[in-house]
């Protein structure tokens, strides 16, 4: 939960002063990034290789 809660005022503040950030999810452990990747798809541009 606190991990999430992070990771979201990351991605909002991120995007408040870079409104076209790209969210890399590299190195967040496979579970995580995919997790995050479907969380975040249709709110910013983001993707995990």
């Amino acid at each position: 939960e606190r991990y999430d809660e992070f990771v979201d005022a990351f991605v909002r503040a991120a995007t408040t002063v870079f409104p076209n950030a790209m969210v890399h999810w590299e190195d967040f452990g496979a579970d995580n990034a995919h997790r995050l990747l479907g969380v975040y798809r249709d709110r910013i541009c983001t993707f995990n290789d």
